[in-house]
């Protein structure tokens, strides 16, 4: 059987076309998208490059931050608006009638005469031990004195320092002088005695450190309680 020369020629002309359409269709297609995938990943790393040099420039300036809840325990001022605002809703809750509240900011105490506060060291005697005895010291930490006169029913005198207590803000119970308001100088100091009503002279610190302002990025907001819905006697 012979092949004639067209039909040998048609042959290859067919395979070239085939080559050319399989070149042109399916391989140029996956040269032009490795083309593509090589910028795109040339891009990539040049982006991740940069997001690298920025992330250590961030890490070099950056502050760090405390939560905002010991911000609330051991603000940077001494927010006395707010401890009177704690104070004075304490006594609507716990139902004692308040004397008076009076405060004082150490920081304003020991200012010299250029009107700067001078770093103290604040010192804790730890649960259990006489006050003579060593305890823990923060420099820095600043206080601010509360003296208040409450009187009131059992209940209602322990109701107020479980409130204080539960406050956001750290403060400490430094003394308690109870008094008896009748003639009896004997006080009960159970439940039951309720009747009964007594005087206590309360004395408290609530702490602040001026040296946290640059982690705390932002002020406190001064939080006033909801008005009691009492009703008017008038309507």
């Amino acid at each position: 059987m012979t092949i004639s020369r067209q039909t040998l020629l048609l042959v290859l002309m067919l395979f070239f076309l085939a080559g050319g359409a399989f070149y042109y269709f399916t391989l140029m297609p996956l040269k032009a998208k490795s083309a593509q995938l090589s910028a795109d990943l040339e891009k990539e790393e040049s982006y991740l490059a940069a997001l690298k040099k920025a992330d250590v420039k961030n890490k070099e300036q950056e502050v760090a931050t405390l939560p905002p809840k010991f911000q609330n325990q051991v603000p940077e001022a001494p927010y006395l608006e707010q401890i009177m605002l704690d104070m004075t809703r304490l006594q609507t809750i716990s139902g004692v009638e308040m004397d008076g509240i009076g405060l004082s900011n150490s920081l304003e105490n020991t200012a010299d005469q250029t009107g700067q506060g001078k770093p103290k060291a604040t010192k804790f005697t730890p649960i259990g031990k006489a006050a003579g005895q060593e305890g823990p010291t923060f420099t820095g930490l600043e206080n601010v004195s509360i003296s208040t006169k409450i009187t009131g029913s059992y209940a209602q005198v322990h109701r107020f320092f479980q409130e204080v207590n539960q406050l956001p803000r750290v403060i400490r119970i430094d003394q308690v002088k109870i008094t008896s308001n009748g003639g009896n100088n004997l006080i009960e100091l159970r439940p039951s005695a309720d009747v009964q009503k007594f005087t206590a002279d309360v004395t408290m610190e609530a702490f602040f450190s001026p040296a946290l302002a640059p982690y705390f990025p932002n002020r406190l907001p001064i939080v006033v309680a909801p008005p009691a819905k009492h009703v008017s006697p008038f309507e």
